[in-house]
């Protein structure tokens, strides 16, 4: 009779398990590019992360952005512009903030469905966008144009056309 429910348990945590994995599967249609992010220009750390661009079955567009090196605490402001690293563009949509995971790590999920501007963006329009991303120390004060992290997107994904942090102009917080 043990044996019985001790095999019994084991298929009801199974099942569990599987249908979660088939839960996260159905959102998303498989379809994801990522994005490295280049260091930033905080003197105090050394920062590396990543970008990945996930297509969701509903249409719309998972952005997650890991970050490690950044401060325990610590919230940063992460900002989809218009043009390349090298422009001065418009911020395009406030995407959510980086937070603190722990161990100086910082994460951000953002479900993109329009820019600013009220413009649909799906994931074909998002791969083939004149854009970046910049993830700054903080939303106001003295460190508010440092760029913790940032990288092109889109069309304007050549990260050897960058040479370094210096090379990104500052953030323009406007938008249309």
């Amino acid at each position: 009779m043990r044996l019985v429910s001790l095999f019994l348990l084991a298929l009801v945590v199974a099942f569990g398990a599987c249908n979660n994995d088939a839960e996260e599967n159905s959102l998303y249609t498989g379809r994801e590019t990522q994005y490295n992010l280049l260091e930033g220009s905080y003197l105090e750390t050394t920062t590396s992360g990543s970008i990945t661009v996930k297509e969701r079955t509903d249409k719309s567009v998972e952005i997650q952005l890991l970050m490690e090196g950044t401060l325990n605490g610590a919230i940063h402001p992460v900002h989809l512009h218009y043009g390349s690293l090298q422009d001065d563009g418009l911020v395009a949509e406030f995407l959510n903030n980086l937070e603190d995971a722990g161990d100086n790590r910082s994460q951000s999920i953002t479900l993109l469905t329009k820019l600013s501007d009220g413009t649909s963006v799906t994931f074909d329009q998002f791969l083939n966008m004149d854009g970046s991303i910049k993830v700054h120390f903080e939303e106001d004060g003295a460190l508010k144009d440092v760029i913790l992290g940032a990288t092109n997107i889109g069309t304007n994904y050549r990260m050897a056309d960058i040479g370094s942090i210096e090379d990104i102009t500052l953030c323009n917080s406007k938008t249309e």
